[in-house]
């Protein structure tokens, strides 16, 4: 499974939001912090949601950043700052988002 963000609605108002990287108790990519972004982004904007649960997929939580991926995302001045402003970003955009949100922290939580 390549790293990704997964959004789940069974019900209209709660969605599920999980961190989908298991092969490396779920490491948070550049473009996993992206997407988390651009997902909050949404979920702010939508009037019918209730609820979101954020949780990680498989025995862990998260363990931060994708270490492994840092070598080539941060190593110039310019990719560093790229890539610590989408971690801005995404933090900003869950702390913003007015729909309540509850971490589901099972295993291993880094960051």
């Amino acid at each position: 499974m390549s790293p990704d963000i997964l959004v789940q609605r069974d019900d209209d108002a709660v969605a599920v939001v999980t961190l989908a990287n298991p092969d490396k108790l779920n490491a948070v990519t550049a473009a996993m912090w992206r997407k988390l972004k651009a997902v909050f982004d949404a979920m702010a904007a939508d009037a019918e949601l209730r609820c979101v649960v954020l949780c990680g997929a498989g025995p862990a939580f998260a363990a931060g950043g994708d270490l492994e991926e840092f070598r080539t995302a941060r190593d110039t001045l310019d990719k560093a700052l790229a890539y610590h402003e989408a971690v801005g970003a995404a933090l900003a955009a869950i702390e913003a988002c007015p729909v309540p949100t509850v971490a589901r922290i099972l295993g291993p939580c880094v960051g």
